[in-house]
């Protein structure tokens, strides 16, 4: 999948340097996480959870790269919130440096 400036790709087991560089930082897991940080066993089980996701529905949410640098910014897409009723949320988690910069909005 791409947009005018970001591509998307299927995680794979060994990409759990991308998953730790933003579900590891506390700027960004504070909104996403109850305890408002994820230690590395909790990142590499929503790494494993993501990778399982897509092997049984075909979604999960993607890691998203800028096209033009290849640079990570984070994940966006949607997961099952209410499987009986056929029903999915959408999310979207940037690294810090792309707040604001209407990334979320693109990736959505």
């Amino acid at each position: 999948m791409e947009t005018e400036r970001l591509g998307f790709f299927i995680w794979k087991s060994d990409d759990v340097k991308y998953a730790n560089s933003l579900w590891g930082d506390e700027n960004v897991t504070e909104f996403i996480v109850a305890n408002e940080k994820m230690f590395v066993e909790e990142v590499q089980n929503r790494l494993d959870r993501e990778i399982e996701m897509y092997r049984e529905h075909n979604i999960q949410y993607w890691p998203v790269f800028l096209l033009q640098t290849n640079e990570n910014v984070g994940f966006c897409g949607v997961r099952p919130y209410n499987f009986q009723e056929k029903t999915l949320e959408c999310g979207i988690h940037l690294e810090r440096s792309y707040w604001g910069k209407g990334i979320a909005q693109e990736a959505s």
